[in-house]
């Protein structure tokens, strides 16, 4: 790890280029049907969009 000075104090543990994606992070309870909807709607803008 890797830390960074600048006016407050960074950990860097690595480098992510994220392009055109979706990022998922899940904590706690999560309902999976919501979830799911949620990914699906997001899928669907994608198509209708020409991507």
């Amino acid at each position: 790890m890797e830390w960074v000075g600048n006016d407050k104090e960074e950990e860097r543990a690595c480098k992510i280029r994220i392009e055109d994606s979706i990022v998922v992070i899940l904590c706690g309870d999560v309902d999976i049907n919501k979830l799911r909807e949620c990914l699906e709607s997001v899928s669907a803008m994608k198509s209708h969009r020409g991507h």
